[in-house]
């Protein structure tokens, strides 16, 4: 299993937060498009992001760690 580092944000729609695992390196990618109001209003955010989706609380959701 290869391990990479992620952070954990969050994005309002329509009233809702949605969560995302999204990896480090799309971090900031990740808040520019967000507010990005022509990739939102097409649905371009969203088909990029999606697989990053918790679709669920992250108390819910099952995280793996590698302990040293």
């Amino acid at each position: 299993m290869e391990l990479q580092q992620v952070k954990i944000v969050d994005h309002v729609r329509n009233g809702n937060r949605i969560w995302y695992v999204i990896p480090n390196e799309l971090y900031k990618e990740f808040f520019n498009d967000q507010d990005e109001k022509y990739m939102v209003d097409t649905g371009r955010f969203e088909d990029k992001y999606r697989k990053y989706m918790t679709n669920g609380c992250m108390n819910e959701i099952q995280l793996y760690a590698e302990i040293k």
